[in-house]
């Protein structure tokens, strides 16, 4: 599931950083924390682990602006913003809405903003085969040892290991969820050829680290209980930190015709 946060600068105009993830990400962490501290702080420190691997199951869109300037390395924000957030756990949905619901406003690094409603978006049905566009772009790394020092590095979208990466972290994902494998492995993740001919990546600094990742359009086919984790957890790394959320493009939907997204 999803909230859909609409709010407002609380002055004309509210500036924050262009790198604004880290902030919305501690956002998350600090309205969860006003719910339940004790959840917060074990997602924060923890999140739900499998192996060696560390998961925080939720991930957040870019904001969508009606009006801004960029000036250099900030954003001035003067009108209405809007900001999805998603999570397979309806415990981290609750206490997070629970907050907002009561909050009169939002700080996102030195911005603050009115929040002016809050809405639980319906969960949605999935097909065999759906076509997704990107909320926040799509991001996967990969450990390399240089110099005998093991260095992460972020996945081209053309190399074959970055397709690998998401269906991997898919069926991880999803045993963390269900507690077991699926029955049907078989994922088929197809980027737009228009897209990867005209690559557009994105970088974004988090925490002082460059991570690059691509808002590109995409079919999947595989069992719908899969699909949903990448709808829900946010399709590749870095979910937490706003990368991999997805949405449905509905205009050119190749499964149900009978979603339904309006608010509850």
């Amino acid at each position: 599931m999803r909230v859909k946060i609409c709010f407002r600068p609380e002055k004309e105009v509210e500036i924050i950083d262009i790198n604004y993830n880290y902030y919305i990400t501690s956002m998350i962490y600090n309205l969860l924390s006003k719910s339940n501290k004790e959840f917060t702080d074990k997602l924060h420190d923890e999140g739900y682990r499998l192996g060696s691997r560390h998961f925080k199951l939720f991930t957040f869109s870019q904001l969508k602006v009606k009006k801004y300037i960029v000036e250099e390395s900030k954003i001035k924000i003067m009108d209405d913003a809007l900001l999805y957030i998603g999570s397979p756990r309806l415990d981290f949905l609750y206490y997070l809405s629970d907050t907002l619901l009561k909050a009169e406003r939002i700080k996102i690094g030195s911005g603050f903003f009115i929040v002016d409603h809050v809405d639980l978006l319906r969960n949605v049905r999935f097909s065999r085969e759906e076509r997704f566009y990107c909320l926040s772009p799509i991001t996967t790394s990969t450990m390399e040892v240089i110099g005998n020092v093991k260095k992460e590095r972020n996945v081209d979208i053309r190399d074959s290991k970055f397709i690998d990466n998401l269906k991997n972290n898919l069926i991880r994902k999803y045993y963390l969820l269900y507690d077991r494998l699926p029955e049907d492995m078989n994922i088929d993740i197809h980027f737009d050829e228009e897209y990867l001919s005209n690559i557009r990546g994105k970088l974004i600094w988090f925490k002082n680290v460059a991570v690059k990742g691509y808002s590109a359009p995409f079919t999947i086919k595989a069992d719908p209980e899969i699909i949903k984790v990448a709808y829900e957890c946010g399709l590749g790394d870095k979910n937490s930190a706003g990368f991999g959320m997805i949405e449905i493009d509905r205009k050119n939907r190749v499964g149900l015709d009978n979603v339904c997204d309006s608010g509850v």
